[in-house]
């Protein structure tokens, strides 16, 4: 597209009536719903309390298996070592 084109075109835009967004909405219902700041959703001490033991549990397993991944290393390579045993006495 060429400068002058571009040009036209802006003008051409700027010319024209100014095109106006309009959001469509329900009227607020008499009773407050949907209308209302005040959400729908409600949390009461059973749903927090399970929150709670839920995210506790996290945490105790994450302490719980912090060394894993050590232990797991150390199991990983005894194998390693003992298969390399057998494969020496195939050899021979």
């Amino acid at each position: 597209m060429a400068w002058d084109e571009w040009e036209q075109l802006k003008a051409d835009a700027a010319t024209r009536q100014p095109t106006r967004t309009q959001l469509n909405h329900l009227p607020p219902e008499p009773s407050g719903g949907g209308g209302s700041l005040q959400g729908d959703l409600a949390v009461n001490q059973t749903d927090l309390a399970a929150i709670g033991d839920a995210a506790n549990h996290l945490d105790f397993t994450k302490g719980a298996h912090a060394g894993d991944e050590v232990h797991i290393a150390g199991t990983v390579s005894s194998i390693a070592t003992l298969d390399a045993g057998f494969s020496e006495r195939k050899s021979s």
